[in-house]
Protein backbone atom coordinates (compact mmCIF):
# COMPACT_ATOMS: atom_id res chain seq x y z
CA UNK A 1 0.00 0.00 0.00
CA UNK A 2 2.86 2.34 0.74
CA UNK A 3 4.20 1.51 -2.70
CA UNK A 4 0.92 2.69 -4.24
CA UNK A 5 1.09 5.90 -2.21
CA UNK A 6 4.64 6.45 -3.39
CA UNK A 7 3.64 5.85 -7.02
CA UNK A 8 0.69 8.22 -6.73
CA UNK A 9 2.91 10.93 -5.24
CA UNK A 10 5.37 10.48 -8.11
CA UNK A 11 2.51 10.61 -10.62
CA UNK A 12 1.37 13.93 -9.19
CA UNK A 13 4.90 15.36 -9.11
CA UNK A 14 6.22 14.14 -12.45
CA UNK A 15 3.29 13.25 -14.72
CA UNK A 16 0.03 14.94 -13.80
CA UNK A 17 0.03 17.99 -11.49
CA UNK A 18 -3.79 17.83 -11.41
CA UNK A 19 -3.76 14.29 -9.95
CA UNK A 20 -5.49 14.35 -6.54
CA UNK A 21 -4.37 12.24 -3.59
CA UNK A 22 -8.00 11.27 -2.99
CA UNK A 23 -7.79 9.14 -6.14
CA UNK A 24 -4.81 7.29 -4.64
CA UNK A 25 -6.64 6.69 -1.36
CA UNK A 26 -9.67 5.33 -3.22
CA UNK A 27 -7.42 3.02 -5.23
CA UNK A 28 -5.66 1.78 -2.04
CA UNK A 29 -8.95 1.25 -0.19
CA UNK A 30 -10.29 -0.89 -3.05
CA UNK A 31 -7.05 -2.94 -3.19
CA UNK A 32 -7.03 -3.44 0.60
CA UNK A 33 -10.65 -4.65 0.46
CA UNK A 34 -9.72 -7.10 -2.32
CA UNK A 35 -6.75 -8.42 -0.31
CA UNK A 36 -8.83 -8.93 2.84
CA UNK A 37 -11.55 -10.64 0.81
CA UNK A 38 -8.96 -12.99 -0.72
CA UNK A 39 -7.63 -13.92 2.74
CA UNK A 40 -11.15 -14.54 3.99
CA UNK A 41 -11.84 -16.89 1.07
CA UNK A 42 -8.65 -18.87 1.79
CA UNK A 43 -9.22 -18.97 5.56
CA UNK A 44 -12.88 -18.26 6.41
CA UNK A 45 -12.43 -18.38 10.20
CA UNK A 46 -9.89 -15.54 10.17
CA UNK A 47 -9.93 -12.54 7.88
CA UNK A 48 -6.20 -11.92 8.34
CA UNK A 49 -3.50 -14.62 8.54
CA UNK A 50 -2.33 -15.17 12.11
CA UNK A 51 -5.37 -13.40 13.52
CA UNK A 52 -6.58 -15.28 16.58
CA UNK A 53 -10.05 -15.22 17.98
CA UNK A 54 -10.51 -12.54 20.55
CA UNK A 55 -11.65 -13.25 24.07
CA UNK A 56 -12.48 -11.02 26.97
CA UNK A 57 -10.14 -11.04 29.91
CA UNK A 58 -10.98 -9.08 33.01
CA UNK A 59 -7.79 -7.77 34.53
CA UNK A 60 -7.75 -6.00 37.83
CA UNK A 61 -5.35 -5.23 40.61
CA UNK A 62 -5.48 -7.72 43.44
CA UNK A 63 -4.09 -6.77 46.84
CA UNK A 64 -1.27 -8.63 48.55
CA UNK A 65 -1.91 -10.42 51.82
CA UNK A 66 -2.01 -8.24 54.92
CA UNK A 67 1.36 -6.81 56.02
CA UNK A 68 2.83 -7.36 52.54
CA UNK A 69 3.48 -4.79 49.82
CA UNK A 70 2.70 -5.29 46.15
CA UNK A 71 5.09 -3.96 43.53
CA UNK A 72 3.71 -3.57 40.00
CA UNK A 73 6.40 -3.11 37.35
CA UNK A 74 6.43 -2.33 33.66
CA UNK A 75 8.93 -1.45 30.97
CA UNK A 76 8.22 -0.03 27.54
CA UNK A 77 9.97 1.11 24.41
CA UNK A 78 8.67 3.23 21.56
CA UNK A 79 9.89 1.01 18.77
CA UNK A 80 11.93 -2.11 19.20
CA UNK A 81 14.58 -0.84 19.74
CA UNK A 82 13.62 2.67 20.63
CA UNK A 83 13.52 5.18 23.47
CA UNK A 84 12.71 3.14 26.56
CA UNK A 85 11.28 3.79 30.01
CA UNK A 86 10.19 1.76 32.97
CA UNK A 87 8.75 2.12 36.39
CA UNK A 88 6.94 0.64 39.31
CA UNK A 89 4.58 1.37 42.14
CA UNK A 90 4.50 -0.02 45.67
CA UNK A 91 1.06 -0.35 47.32
CA UNK A 92 -0.15 -1.81 50.58
CA UNK A 93 -2.90 -4.41 50.98
CA UNK A 94 -5.52 -1.65 50.92
CA UNK A 95 -4.24 -0.39 47.58
CA UNK A 96 -2.75 2.75 49.08
CA UNK A 97 0.20 4.22 47.22
CA UNK A 98 3.45 3.91 49.18
CA UNK A 99 6.20 4.74 46.71
CA UNK A 100 6.74 4.85 42.97
CA UNK A 101 9.67 5.24 40.61
CA UNK A 102 10.26 5.89 36.93
CA UNK A 103 13.43 5.40 34.91
CA UNK A 104 14.75 6.43 31.53
CA UNK A 105 16.58 3.50 29.92
CA UNK A 106 17.58 5.55 26.88
CA UNK A 107 17.53 3.40 23.71
CA UNK A 108 16.93 -0.35 23.96
CA UNK A 109 14.74 -3.30 23.06
CA UNK A 110 11.44 -3.84 24.89
CA UNK A 111 12.63 -7.00 26.65
CA UNK A 112 15.64 -5.14 28.05
CA UNK A 113 13.39 -2.31 29.29
CA UNK A 114 11.21 -4.89 31.06
CA UNK A 115 14.31 -6.52 32.60
CA UNK A 116 15.72 -3.18 33.76
CA UNK A 117 12.37 -2.23 35.34
CA UNK A 118 12.36 -5.59 37.11
CA UNK A 119 15.90 -5.00 38.35
CA UNK A 120 15.07 -1.50 39.64
CA UNK A 121 12.03 -2.76 41.60
CA UNK A 122 13.76 -5.18 44.02
CA UNK A 123 16.69 -2.76 44.37
CA UNK A 124 14.30 -0.02 45.47
CA UNK A 125 12.49 -2.41 47.81
CA UNK A 126 15.80 -3.36 49.43
CA UNK A 127 16.86 0.31 49.75
CA UNK A 128 13.54 1.17 51.42
CA UNK A 129 13.77 -1.80 53.80
CA UNK A 130 10.70 -3.59 52.41
CA UNK A 131 11.06 -7.30 53.16
CA UNK A 132 7.64 -8.70 52.30
CA UNK A 133 7.12 -7.74 48.67
CA UNK A 134 4.96 -9.42 46.05
CA UNK A 135 6.18 -8.51 42.56
CA UNK A 136 3.95 -8.34 39.47
CA UNK A 137 5.25 -7.79 35.95
CA UNK A 138 3.40 -8.37 32.68
CA UNK A 139 6.40 -9.81 30.80
CA UNK A 140 6.28 -13.60 30.67
CA UNK A 141 9.68 -13.59 28.96
CA UNK A 142 11.36 -11.88 31.92
CA UNK A 143 9.60 -14.12 34.46
CA UNK A 144 10.80 -17.24 32.58
CA UNK A 145 14.36 -15.90 32.27
CA UNK A 146 14.53 -15.17 36.00
CA UNK A 147 13.14 -18.61 36.90
CA UNK A 148 15.59 -20.49 34.65
CA UNK A 149 19.28 -21.16 35.09
CA UNK A 150 21.04 -18.11 33.68
CA UNK A 151 23.54 -18.91 30.91
CA UNK A 152 26.49 -16.57 30.48
CA UNK A 153 26.35 -16.31 26.69
CA UNK A 154 22.65 -15.36 26.56
CA UNK A 155 21.41 -11.78 26.04
CA UNK A 156 20.70 -9.84 29.24
CA UNK A 157 22.87 -12.28 31.26
CA UNK A 158 24.17 -9.70 33.74
CA UNK A 159 20.78 -8.05 34.28
CA UNK A 160 19.00 -11.39 34.78
CA UNK A 161 21.79 -12.67 37.05
CA UNK A 162 21.45 -9.61 39.29
CA UNK A 163 17.65 -9.97 39.33
CA UNK A 164 18.07 -13.59 40.44
CA UNK A 165 20.48 -12.54 43.19
CA UNK A 166 18.09 -9.87 44.45
CA UNK A 167 15.24 -12.40 44.50
CA UNK A 168 17.15 -14.94 46.61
Amino acid sequence: MFWWLWKSQNKRCFEDPNFHQQEAWTFIRVRAHEILKAFKEVNPSNSIPGNHRKHDAFIRWTPPIESWIKLNLDGASKGNPGPARGGGIFRDHYGNWIKAFACNFRWCMLVKAEALAFLKGPRTAREEGYTKVEINIDSQIIVKKIQQLCQRHKPLYFIIKECQELMS
